[in-house]
């Protein structure tokens, strides 16, 4: 990264009184290489208007059209949360993809099987990371939903952090602290893998990270800002996700698994305003090179015009995407029902619901969440087995598991393909494996 390359009030040396610009560091082998210290947050709508106002107002356009039309978080009820579970999980496979961290989302309900069944030597260790990402969406999202800007701490973003990367293997340094001069991670580059001088961009000195990082929760948490943001006086919500998690982007507080962190400031924005979040992970995997073009526009040039272009077609894309993964699963208990035609009150008949919440279970998992028998849970895995509502997936003679393969498929499907394809292809494949044996 040259100076040159960066945006006139960036090229300034960094000074206390200014908040902002370059910095060089008494490093071994960076002593020449320029890091940057970013332009503190916009507060008002008058600090961009300069922005071209045509391009301005069709991106918020298109983002508002997906977001206005998603429910409140009120009028959510309890199939809507339940897939939601479902929902987190596949988001946060995909946001850890885009990241290199690999699992699929087989693996990652066996992992959380496995750990209600306190059998964790049966785990993977991506796996296990990508849980604990799922895990703590589920926690800080309803968090959020109680506490909105109250909920908006430093230590939030450590345990976030610290969530996502205490079981990766590969992360090489203190889970959820910032970085730090002389530890591992501490100087980081983004890009310029050969030589220090390519890098795309160089993200703030660590000894700034602290103020950088109080300074961004402090307008993250600042409910004046998204009162008037919403009630159309201020910055629009979409501007505000844009200008988020470019920022945090820009500070890249952690040695590493910044851009897990930061993608799910999105949905905690969508929450604080009230709006069931709209997950953009999996349209980012498969359109990377925006999202990164969008991020260097916004970190080099202070342009967050590529970015929020971006973000409108992730979550107008998204939202359809959603739209279609939720009526598929909605449907698949009245699809299993007349499939199997369970006797009333039967344990088969009980544990199709369950299915939604726990889309691979073990006969002890059944027993436990209804309150029956070993045996009788047994009894009920079989039957649906038999039907195809589930499919034994460990070969074991001990410890079996069953997954709802139809739920999975549907999670797991590509983006852009639909349920109803997913479903036919995974029918015709399993067919195809069964005539060739």
């Amino acid at each position: 990264m040259r100076v040159e390359d960066l945006h006139p009030d960036l090229r300034h040396e960094y000074t206390e009184e200014k908040g902002w610009g370059v910095q060089k560091i008494p490093a071994e082998g960076y002593e020449n290489i320029p890091f940057v210290i970013p332009r503190s947050l916009p507060r008002s709508m008058e600090e961009m208007k300069t922005l071209p106002q045509a391009e301005l107002r069709e991106a918020l356009s298109r983002a508002f059209s997906a977001i206005n039309s998603q429910k409140d978080l009120s009028e959510m009820d309890g199939i809507d949360q339940l897939i939601s579970r479902l929902i987190h999980r596949q988001e946060a496979l995909s946001s850890s993809r885009i990241e290199g961290t690999f699992s699929t989302i087989d693996e990652l309900f066996s992992a959380e099987s496995d750990l209600r069944d306190k059998v964790p030597d049966l785990q993977k260790p991506d796996a296990l990371s990508i849980l604990g990402y799922a895990k703590v969406m589920d926690l800080i999202f309803d968090r959020i939903k109680v506490q909105k800007e109250k909920g908006i701490t430093v230590s939030l973003f450590q345990e976030i952090h610290k969530s996502i990367v205490s079981s990766d293997p590969s992360y090489y340094a203190v889970p959820g602290e910032f970085r730090k001069m002389g530890e591992p991670g501490g100087i980081v580059q983004i890009g310029g893998i050969r030589r220090k001088e390519e890098s795309i961009y160089n993200p703030a000195p660590p000894i700034h990270v602290g103020w950088l990082m109080d300074a961004f929760v402090g307008w993250l948490s600042d409910e004046d800002i998204r009162e008037e943001g919403d009630a159309g006086l201020g910055i629009p919500l979409p501007i505000r996700m844009t200008l988020a998690h470019g920022h945090f982007e820009a500070i890249h507080p952690f040695p590493d698994g910044n851009g897990r962190v930061g993608r799910l400031i999105w949905p905690i924005q969508m929450i604080m305003s009230g709006i069931a979040p709209i997950h953009i992970s999996g349209f980012i995997e498969a359109e990377k090179e925006g999202y990164y073009e969008g991020l260097k526009a916004y970190q080099q040039k202070l342009n967050l015009l590529p970015l929020l272009k971006y973000l409108s077609d992730a979550l107008a894309s998204s939202k359809l995407e959603e739209e279609k993964t939720r009526k598929a699963l909605k449907e698949l208990p009245a699809i299993w029902q007349a499939r199997v035609r369970p006797r009333k009150g039967s344990s088969a008949e009980k544990l199709m619901p369950l299915l939604l919440s726990l889309p691979v279970i073990s006969a002890e998992e059944a027993s436990r969440e209804l309150g029956v028998t070993l045996a009788a849970a047994i009894s009920g895995l079989e039957r649906l087995n038999e039907e195809g509502v589930i499919e034994e997936i460990t070969g074991r003679q001990r410890r079996k598991k069953w997954s709802a393969h139809e739920v999975l498929t549907i999670l797991k499907r590509p983006y852009g393909l639909s349920p109803q394809d997913a479903l036919k292809l995974s029918k015709a494949s399993k067919k195809s494996s069964y005539e060739q044996k």
